[in-house]
């Protein structure tokens, strides 16, 4: 409220902090109505995938943590190697099959042969990683791990001595399975914010603070990725920063706090 107020007395509006909020902000949109600068508010999932790609991207060029094991499996871009193992088992029907007749068979005999905790792998399809679909490369991610056991168990067969390169170190998994839980923060705040029937700049706002908070606390629990994670979160406020040279900014901030 203080901001509004800072916001009306600034365009000589008055403002009653104990009066009818709907007709102050009311007043504010026709001021308002004559002087959006619209081009300044960013596709709210446009800029979040801005800000993973930066991650990503940071991953792959710039592997400089000082815990040598995680910086060495970060150096060998863990991701790329899984989109290039995901073109190796899907090179033929035939071989993606065989995979797929290899999960279905462990099944049978789960306890002997998935690691513990594994009860039964569903026999799923591999995903691709496709630039222009956001998302795509924590789905790719998510869906190798989980089919994980299965993969390792086809590759190690005396036959496929081609695929022997696509297993991987224990390190490396553990650093894949941390970079998909970076992944999933931006993946879930866009979730939220795509289940609303009609999202506004006002629900954006939130949804951005949310996630920014979220990878901040991910900074202190994984903190081999915290100089990663501080990238996507410096594109983020980039982002933000800019909107609020907009007057559409205040205007979500109008709704929120009538809301």
């Amino acid at each position: 409220m203080a901001r509004l107020e800072e916001l009306f007395r600034a365009e000589n509006i008055p403002f009653d902090r104990d009066g009818n909020r709907i007709r102050q902000v009311n007043t504010l949109l026709l001021f308002f109505s004559l002087q959006l600068i619209i081009s300044l508010v960013r596709c709210f999932p446009h800029v979040v995938n801005i800000a993973v790609k930066h991650v990503l991207k940071e991953l792959k060029t710039n592997p400089i943590e000082p815990i040598q094991e995680y910086a060495d499996a970060l150096s060998l871009d863990p991701i790329g190697g899984i989109c290039t193992a995901v073109g190796a088992l899907c090179k033929s029907g035939q071989r993606w099959r065989d995979l797929r007749d290899v999960i279905i068979e462990g099944n049978k005999s789960a306890e002997k042969t998935w690691p513990d905790k594994v009860d039964f792998i569903q026999p799923l399809q591999l995903l691709r990683d496709v630039d222009t679909q956001w998302s795509s490369t924590f789905q790719m991610m998510g869906r190798y791990l989980y089919l994980l056991p299965g993969i390792d168990l086809f590759c190690a067969h005396p036959r496929r001595e081609e695929l022997v390169e696509h297993r991987i170190s224990e390190t490396t998994h553990g650093v894949l399975q941390d970079i998909h839980q970076v992944l999933k923060v931006p993946h879930t705040t866009q979730e939220l914010l795509s289940g609303d029937h009609s999202p506004t700049a006002s629900r954006a706002l939130l949804v951005y603070e949310r996630l920014i908070v979220t990878w901040r606390r991910f900074q202190e629990l994984i903190p081999e990725l915290a100089h990663y994670i501080g990238v996507g979160i410096a594109k983020l406020e980039e982002y933000v920063m800019k909107g609020r040279h907009s007057r559409i900014y205040a205007l979500a901030m109008c709704e929120y706090y009538v809301q």
